[in-house]
């Protein structure tokens, strides 16, 4: 039964960690969306003639976030891949 309760502890382990990279992903895209409606609000504080100018500005600082997150995301995603894979080798070795 030790075996099978180590298995358990592992399991939960794995799914804390990928609640946790869920999270922080959660948190990444709140803080784009952040960003954007801070983006929409100075849009619409500028007069017409400016509009178009500020929009485009708006749309390339969104873009530069989203390609800012992407890497810390896809590390993240690479970690959780690589947590899984040594937890099931663990418990392949315990079976």
């Amino acid at each position: 039964m030790r075996g099978g309760r180590e298995q358990q502890q592992q399991q939960q382990q794995q799914q804390q960690q990928q609640q946790q990279q869920q999270q922080q992903q959660q948190q990444q895209q709140q803080q784009q969306q952040q960003q954007q409606q801070q983006q929409q609000q100075q849009t619409q504080r500028c007069k017409r003639g400016d509009i178009q100018e500020h929009v485009g500005v708006a749309a390339a600082a969104a873009a530069a976030a989203a390609a800012a997150a992407a890497p810390r995301i896809a590390a993240t995603h690479a970690a959780a891949a690589e947590s899984n894979r040594a937890g099931a080798k663990e418990i392949k070795k315990m079976k």
